[in-house]
């Protein structure tokens, strides 16, 4: 009955205002043919110097044919990741830590001896050689289901990923870790004396009136009007859209909608949030690539435009998460940004939605399907 219910939900698909057909032309095609087994249902906001257009396609629930939300909560996973640096970087500003000081300055029991020398740029850069403890906490469907409600502690998971060896000396290769984001939630708590999600909420937030983005904490609810999220185990699908999300802390447990990621990315990409100085730090990738598809900076993704298409480079980050997963691009000067969000069936690696969302980032910014 479940399959039954996904079958033919790409026909429900809702377009709403914005820029010419032209441009909305590839991307519908693009977000239709993202719906499959993998992902339910999208969202999708494209801003083109000021013109907004909005699409849904796909259902919002598995057991029956509801409408995706066109600016629905949504767990935007490690996404997270920029709001958390933007923190960092502004402590930096602030003259209240050091980039290239290591972290034991500032956290002298956090990281074991082999990490002696792991920096803040490094942690913020996934250059610090700290493996990810992601592989051992709910990183499957049978264990997040069995660890669904246990409040994790930072200390406990950056435990899991230090009690391996360094992957590499710090600074030299790329390795991306949510380890690195659980230390610097641990890092903002030492320096401004409270946790990572007050300092979010206060300096990003509350002043960019983000007013459907929260950060759960110990909270397992998605409030707000939003799509479900599922995990496929071996009896079919689980609604898994209430969960702890304290195994993903700093590294990944923001929730908010479509707009609100974009005004953020907006102000960050803007100037408003970071000097001129550290804003264009944050923005320059350490040599290499992830996974063979993006550079890396402090906190955001870039992403090379291929020759035919400009050849530009475009700024953001992507994020999947239990049951969630989008991506956010933009141009260098925020006049061209793009916000989509899927509600999925599976959140493991060989299910990824990342080719459906890179295919639309290509449709959005090189206007072809």
């Amino acid at each position: 009955m479940m399959r039954g219910a996904v079958v033919g939900l790409v026909a429900l698909v809702t377009l709403n205002t914005g820029v010419g057909v032209a441009a909305q032309d590839p991307l519908r095609l693009e977000l239709r043919a993202a719906i499959d087994r993998t992902v339910l249902g999208a969202a999708l906001r494209w801003t083109d110097h000021g013109r907004t257009w909005t699409a849904t396609a796909g259902s919002a629930r598995a057991d029956r044919r509801q409408q995706v939300p066109a600016d629905g909560t949504y767990r935007i996973g490690s996404i997270t990741k920029a709001f958390v640096a933007t923190v960092v970087l502004q402590l930096a500003d602030e003259g209240r830590l050091g980039l290239d000081e290591p972290l034991r300055r500032y956290l002298p029991d956090a990281l074991p001896p082999a990490y002696r020398l792991v920096t803040v740029r490094e942690l913020l850069q996934h250059t610090s050689g700290v493996p990810d403890y992601r592989p051992e906490v709910m990183a499957d469907a049978e264990s997040a289901l069995r660890d669904r409600w246990r409040q994790w502690r930072p200390a406990e998971l950056v435990a899991i990923a230090t009690a391996h060896p360094p992957l590499a000396e710090p600074g030299t290769a790329l390795s991306y870790a949510n380890t690195n984001y659980v230390l610097l939630g641990l890092l903002i708590r030492q320096v401004t004396g409270r946790s990572w999600a007050q300092e979010v909420t206060d300096r990003l937030i509350r002043p960019l009136r983000l007013v459907q983005t929260t950060v759960p904490e110990t909270d397992p609810r998605l409030p707000g009007h939003h799509a479900h999220g599922y995990a496929t185990v071996d009896q079919g699908l689980v609604d898994i859209t209430d969960i702890s999300m304290t195994a993903i802390d700093a590294a990944g447990s923001i929730i908010s909608t479509p707009s609100d990621v974009d005004r953020f990315f907006a102000a960050l990409l803007g100037g408003r949030l970071l000097s001129p100085t550290t804003l264009a730090d944050m923005l320059r990738p350490f040599p290499g690539t992830l996974g063979g598809v993006a550079g890396y900076g402090l906190g955001v993704m870039t992403l090379q435009l291929p020759d035919t298409c400009g050849g530009t480079t475009l700024y953001g980050h992507g994020g999947g998460t239990f049951g969630f997963a989008g991506l956010v691009m933009a141009s260098a000067d925020g006049s061209r940004r793009l916000v989509v969000s899927f509600n999925t069936t599976r959140f493991d690696e060989a299910a990824s939605p990342l080719p459906k969302l890179l295919a639309i980032t290509d449709a959005a910014f090189c206007g072809r399907s």
